[in-house]
Order: C-alpha cells, then sequence, then structure tokens
C-alpha cells in the first residue's frame, strides 16, 4: 500500500498517508489493519458523487447563496435556472 508504516516501541503500528495535500495518521493493533485503513483512505480520495444538475443548483442555492449578501438577488435568477433545468430534465452533471 501507498503508505509510510512505521511499528510502535508498545507493539502497534502507525499508518500515515497524504490525501489531497493533508497528512492523515492513525495507530492500530496490526499492520494489516494499518494498510487497510490506508486503503480506505486512498479509496476516499477517488469517490465519485452524482448530482443531477437540478440537485446542484438547489444544493448551491442552500449552501452557499445562502450566504451571501446579494442571495436575493441570487435567488431570483438561481429560481430561473431552476425552471429552465425542469424544462430540460436535469440530467446528470458528474
Amino acid at each position: 500500500m501507498a503508505g509510510n508504516y512505521t511499528r510502535l516501541p508498545s507493539g502497534s503500528w502507525r499508518a500515515r498517508v497524504d490525501v489531497d495535500g493533508a497528512t492523515v495518521r492513525g495507530t492500530f493493533p496490526t499492520k494489516r489493519r494499518a494498510e487497510q485503513w490506508v486503503g480506505e483512505q486512498l479509496n476516499k480520495k477517488h469517490a465519485v458523487y452524482s448530482y443531477t444538475l437540478a440537485e446542484s443548483i438547489a444544493r448551491y442555492k442552500s449552501e452557499v447563496s445562502s450566504k451571501k449578501k446579494s442571495h436575493a438577488d441570487e435567488v431570483k435568477r438561481i429560481e430561473k435556472h431552476q425552471q429552465e433545468v425542469s424544462f430540460l430534465g436535469g440530467g446528470y452533471v458528474c
């Protein structure tokens, strides 16, 4: 596995892996468990999310736009785009 493993004096194993530019560390009772954990961390890095365009717009409206000073104006534009997307069928973006 693409991680760094160190055996500690206690007999446990410390695993270290870089994920998206950040170092993530964990301590485990066995090297095998440490290797599994590193694999899980690397799999998270490559996770794929599927949202429809309509879901993405709704999420943007609630999570991003609601925190802006120009929220009221932006909501009007977003709602217009939501109508257009529903007309088009709102296919998957990614």
